[in-house]
């Protein structure tokens, strides 16, 4: 295990060196491996957003990443 965690940061270091200062994604505020997992990999819950599917709006919460919090 941990294959996620080395893709999440592999993929961040990478667009670290390419001078993306800021990553963001959204998760479902309902997933709560997936928000543990962002957490422990260092993300931050900055804000909240909806996403629509099916014409049905459902809360999503915004982690962010940026240089200094990844080691």
């Amino acid at each position: 295990m941990g294959h996620g965690s080395a893709l999440l940061r592999a993929l961040s270091q990478e667009l670290f060196q390419d001078g993306i200062r800021r990553i963001w994604l959204s998760v479902w505020s309902q997933n709560k491996r997936a928000i543990e997992f962002y957490r422990k990999a260092g993300w931050k819950h900055v804000s909240d957003t909806e996403f629509i599917l099916d014409g049905v709006p459902h809360l999503n919460h915004v982690f962010e990443t940026h240089k200094s919090y990844i080691g």
